[in-house]
């Protein structure tokens, strides 16, 4: 729907504004097979907290993780595997929504945005999904990728700590 959109909006050289949001990657994890076919399961690292042991944790969180204990290693494998190829279908379809833009010519003055509500645990601290109170790494350490006339390109800062209440006013001074 977004790429009709687009193809029909930039034809009629006015501003516009498309706003794109999947339900994935949440789980189950079902990636299109080609997808998951480019990753090799049995070599996929565990995270290295695994198998921490929760004690003086909220009990909601030791909750959590008795759900998943009896997941082997190849499972925890086949798990990680299925979400990084459901976020590679999701860069393929971003993709696609990119190259309508550059065949098009509005790449040139158009506002991208990438970004996520949250992470998922992948294991982490022996937890799935992002689940209620996992004030962990994984979780809210997402993704926030702006592309727009005037930043300069190939600009990285994984050190600045951001808001997603920042991203609005940011969009609206960047449309001026």
């Amino acid at each position: 729907h977004g790429i009709d959109f687009l193809r029909r909006a930039v034809q009629e050289d006015a501003p516009f504004c498309c706003f794109v949001s999947t339900t994935e990657p949440h789980d189950p994890y079902v990636p299109p097979k080609a997808f998951l076919n480019l990753y090799d399961v049995d070599s996929i690292p565990l995270s290295p907290t695994l198998k921490d042991e929760l004690g003086g944790k909220p009990e909601v969180l030791r909750r959590m993780q008795a759900v998943w204990q009896d997941l082997t290693d190849a499972d925890w494998r086949r798990m990680a595997a299925s979400y990084w190829a459901v976020i590679t279908y999701l860069d393929h379809e971003v993709g696609r929504i990119m190259d309508v833009l550059r065949e098009s010519g509005a790449d040139e003055n158009t506002i991208v945005v990438f970004t996520s509500d949250h992470g998922d645990m992948l294991g982490g601290h022996g937890l799935v999904a992002k689940g209620v109170g996992t004030a962990y790494e994984e979780v809210y350490n997402i993704p926030l990728i702006i592309r727009a006339p005037g930043l300069t390109a190939g600009t990285e800062d994984v050190g600045t700590r951001t808001s997603l209440v920042d991203v609005g006013p940011t969009l609206l001074d960047l449309a001026g």
